[in-house]
């Protein structure tokens, strides 16, 4: 049943009332019955007293009265389950079943799991510096490792206007056309974003940020070698460059390595060839 595809207001399979409990008060009846009679043959020598075979006897007509009951409970049960459709209320496949034959469902409660995957949602962050340039209804490329990179587009539905800290990150949605259920629900992709380009544009090696309360930082060095602290206002950040919008210009000396060893207000060398 599990992986089964069910159309959208067809009836689910429901467990059938299975026989083996309308069967039980018939099989204590039957042995109480062979017991009574046994019972019986016993008394006539004397081996067994008058009340033991009255005993035996109203013991047997409980249990013949609790089988009826028994019987109308079994014949009510099968009647409405017989009866009962449950409709399926969207398309999909089953992926989880909740109750077995022979549970009791309460009212209100699921039954099935159906799992709709004809439209698939990509959910993903995009850093602030890669942000202008996206918005709702941005055709967006899709690589699935796990399906040999197979190539899939898909379109921006939900974009966040604010960003979560202190990541600085905007929550996104891509949907994705999976009418012909090709792809699986659950798997994860590589997504590419078609950014209009941009020229003339100031940029350093990501190494050489350094973050510092929520912000991106560098270290400047002026003619004199004093080292001094940056903050930046950051764009498009990917492939081991950062765009700067602001906080340095192109004549600036930024240090991109062995920041660790340098503190703000530190002096700091050159060689004859200008590096540090």
């Amino acid at each position: 049943m599990i992986g089964l595809y069910w159309k959208a207001t067809s009836c689910l399979p429901l467990p059938t009332v299975p026989w083996v409990l309308s069967m039980m008060p018939e099989l204590v009846l039957l042995r109480l019955k062979r017991l009574w009679k046994d019972i019986r043959n016993y008394i006539q020598p004397g081996a067994i007293s008058k009340q033991t075979l009255d005993n035996a006897q109203f013991t047997r007509d409980m249990a013949a009265g609790k089988l009826s009951a028994a019987e109308g409970l079994y014949a009510n049960a099968e009647s409405k389950v017989n009866g009962t459709e449950v409709i399926a209320p969207q398309a999909g496949r089953i992926i989880k079943r909740y109750y077995q034959e022979g549970y009791y469902a309460p009212v209100g409660s699921a039954l099935f799991n159906i799992a709709d995957i004809s439209s698939l949602t990509l959910k993903m962050n995009i850093p602030e510096g890669q942000i202008g340039g996206v918005s709702e209804g941005l055709v967006c490329h899709l690589e699935i490792p796990s399906l040999d990179n197979k190539k899939v587009d898909g379109i921006i539905t939900k974009l966040a206007t604010v960003a979560d800290l202190p990541a600085r990150t905007f929550a996104a949605e891509v949907t994705v056309d999976n009418s012909n259920n090709q792809l699986r629900g659950g798997l994860s992709a590589n997504v590419f974003l078609n950014l209009a380009p941009k020229n003339n544009v100031l940029t350093i090696p990501q190494d050489a940020i350094i973050m510092r309360e929520d912000q991106r930082t560098v270290f400047v060095v002026d003619d004199q070698g004093k080292v001094t602290r940056r903050v930046l206002d950051t764009g498009y950040i990917g492939g081991g460059i950062v765009e700067v919008l602001s906080g340095i210009t192109e004549n600036d000396r930024v240090i991109i390595s062995g920041q660790n060893r340098i503190r703000e207000g530190s002096k700091v060398s050159f060689d004859k060839g200008g590096k540090n």
